[in-house]
């Protein structure tokens, strides 16, 4: 705290002669001057006085015999008074202040969040033909306006806002949650098998079952009929909503092939970085070639927006780094690439039979041809292979 006062009130730095220190420090207390970094040489004395108590010593001591000169200025004070001399300085300080100033009312920083299905390049599209975009002014915007027509050109949001400040606009939505399809159970609907499969357990909840426990059907093939008898027998058939669990034992084969070799980065120690400002969305290339160090190179990009005041200034820094390697071909160890292999062909398969299908018997079989591993795998499952489509005008025809 004290050194920010000193700088705010300047600091003179002065050294004495022809008297003794002892006199000259009874002189500072006597006018009731602060004074601090107090330093002696034989009969001189250096010390630093705040700006108005330099002058006073340095009045007084005239009347005493002191001889004193000053050894550094610093401060404020200082600072302005070298500044009126030179007005460019003030004036490009003050020219760049105010441009910071009016950049706060641009937009320089967009972020979009709360979307997962609907992809944040549409929602910047139908930001933008609103007036929404990078060096758009902020205080154009209407809120209740962007609502309205984003939610009508993107059906898939139900809400919408933009929050602006720092020349940053944070924009906020949420998805609409698809409503649930709504069976009708008057419509005349058969029960098919979705996979080929030996059928061991059908429930039929509404429906005529065309087949039973224990018998082959093939994918397509229809299971229950949307044509029943009445309850009473003395009505005739009638066409109804065929309803049914159907598990089954199913097959499956599936190959997967990997190469028993891999490729890996030798780096060669070459480097070449290149930095490029972003003005407004303009790039201006601080150096004079392109092209990478080598044919092959990764690239690492860093951005970093500047920040001033807390508003984002449309100036961003953009550094790239290409680093070169050579590729090098190298035996992969054929375990890894086998088990790699059976666990995603696994993986696979659970993923197909979901919750309600299990894998009861599998076995892997694996071959080596020119340099590459197949591996086979069969399994026999259980799962639920029931699906519903309307049913046919065929097998709406009621006799």
């Amino acid at each position: 705290m004290g050194r920010l006062l000193e700088r705010i009130r300047g600091s003179v730095r002065v050294r004495t002669s022809g008297a003794a220190p002892e006199t000259v420090l009874n002189l500072c207390a006597a006018l009731g001057l602060d004074f601090w970094d107090v330093r002696k040489d034989g009969t001189e004395l250096e010390l630093t006085l705040y700006r108005n108590g330099a002058a006073r010593l340095l009045e007084a001591g005239a009347g005493r015999g002191i001889e004193a000169q000053t050894v550094r200025r610093r401060g404020l004070p200082f600072l302005l008074r070298r500044l009126r001399q030179r007005w460019a300085l003030p004036a490009a300080m003050a020219l760049f202040l105010g441009a910071v100033w009016v950049s706060s009312f641009f937009i320089w920083e967009i972020r979009v969040s709360g979307n997962e299905t609907v992809k944040t390049a549409v929602i910047l599209d139908a930001l933008r033909d609103l007036g929404v975009h990078i060096g758009a002014c902020r205080l154009t915007i209407s809120q209740e306006r962007i609502s309205n027509e984003v939610l009508q050109q993107i059906p898939e949001l139900c809400w919408i806002t933009v929050n602006t400040g720092g020349s940053r606009a944070e924009v906020l939505v949420r998805e609409r949650v698809p409503r649930p399809e709504v069976l009708d159970r008057d419509a005349p609907v058969t029960v098919y098998a979705e996979k080929t499969g030996l059928i061991e357990k059908m429930t039929v909840l509404n429906g005529d079952p065309l087949h039973r426990a224990g018998d082959l059907v093939l994918a397509g093939e229809p299971l229950v009929r949307s044509r029943m008898e009445s309850g009473s027998g003395t009505g005739g058939p009638r066409l109804v909503h065929a309803m049914a669990e159907v598990y089954a034992r199913t097959w499956y084969e599936r190959s997967a092939a990997a190469p028993l070799f891999v490729l890996e980065k030798r780096y060669t120690g070459r480097t070449e970085t290149k930095t490029a400002l972003v003005l407004a969305g303009n790039r201006l290339n601080l150096y004079f070639h392109g092209g990478n160090p080598g044919a092959y190179c990764d690239k690492i990009t860093e951005q970093k927006k500047l920040i001033l005041f807390g508003a984002v200034l449309p100036l961003t820094l953009v550094r790239e780094t290409a680093l070169e390697y050579v590729p090098e071909q190298v035996p992969a160890d054929a375990e890894a690439v086998r088990a790699e292999l059976e666990a995603r062909l696994l993986a696979e398969l659970e993923s197909e039979l979901g919750v309600a299908g299990e894998i009861c018997r599998a076995s892997f079989s694996a071959q080596t041809e020119n340099g590459m591993m197949t591996v086979t795998l069969r399994a026999e499952c259980r799962e639920r292979i029931d699906a519903e489509r309307p049913a046919t005008a065929e097998e709406q025809r009621l006799p």
